[in-house]
């Protein structure tokens, strides 16, 4: 059993780098993480080989909107969320 069985957890910017791992991380410490980015090919990738503890949105962090409706929709599937590592970055 690992130190996280149970939690359910979002990464942003998971498709690649720090986000990645940290999610492939999670994921190997028995969460449950949905991997979010905005990178369709990277992000299917990236969950490709994780397992049922492992699924992938596409969702763009600077839409507040779109944030809303990711955080409802996985709380539902989920049943709630317990970590919510805010990962992707935005330059300007």
């Amino acid at each position: 059993m690992g130190r996280l069985e149970g939690k359910r957890i979002v990464v942003t910017g998971a498709a690649s780098g720090l986000g990645l791992a940290s999610a492939q991380r999670f994921v190997s410490e028995g969460a449950r993480v949905v991997f979010v980015d905005l990178k369709p090919d990277q992000l299917e990738e990236a969950v490709a080989n994780l397992g049922a503890g492992a699924t992938g949105k596409i969702c763009d962090v600077t839409d507040e909107h779109a944030v809303a409706e990711l955080v409802k929709s996985v709380a539902t599937e989920l049943g709630g969320i317990d970590c919510y590592y805010n990962n992707a970055g935005v330059a300007h």
